[in-house]
């Protein structure tokens, strides 16, 4: 059962915020803090060097500077902008959309990814398809992979044990070990 139902707008600098499930939008502005959540049915996240721990969410969308996260399962789609982050997701049922710099992060099973990153690193169990529209000074170590393309990588270490279909467009410097 959820705790609240309904439409929550919270703005907090430099404090904590602590809620259980929360059955309706949480739409959270937080700078300088720490959240801690139960289940959240939607997210609209703006976190500014703070630490943000959830439980499992239907969807999200993150935008976010100098951060930690640590979140349950998002059964449908998360979209994340992000730099400078530490991220450890659970599974991502949907389609996750990434636009990202300097960050790190550690995923279970995704069905869907579409990124453009710079200089992150990534371990993910299992992918459905994964686009990588764009990458440079990346490193991934993925477990299993059914689709992978890449239309640009440059200087990039992908370590993937299991693919099932990879292709790549434009690839320089990049090392790519299979199996």
């Amino acid at each position: 059962a959820d705790d609240y139902n309904g439409e929550l707008r919270v703005m907090l600098y430099s404090g904590d915020f602590v809620a259980a499930n929360l059955g309706g939008s949480l739409d959270l502005d937080l700078k300088y803090g720490k959240a801690k959540m139960g289940n959240v049915e939607k997210a609209k996240l703006n976190i500014y060097d703070s630490k943000v721990n959830m439980g499992n969410l239907s969807q999200a969308r993150v935008d976010s500077k100098y951060s930690e996260f640590v979140l349950g399962n998002v059964s449908g789609d998360m979209k994340l902008q992000t730099y400078d982050e530490k991220w450890q997701v659970g599974n991502v049922g949907g389609k996750l959309t990434l636009d990202d710099k300097y960050s790190e992060f550690k995923f279970e099973d995704i069905g869907e990814v579409e990124m453009s990153v710079f200089d992150a690193d990534f371990v993910m169990e299992n992918v459905g398809k994964m686009e990588i529209l764009d990458t440079k000074y990346s490193k991934y170590k993925l477990e299993n992979i059914a689709l992978l393309k890449i239309s640009s990588s440059f200087d990039d270490d992908f370590k993937i044990k299991a693919a099932e279909h990879a292709g790549t467009g434009d690839s320089k410097y990049s090392e790519y070990h299979i199996g």
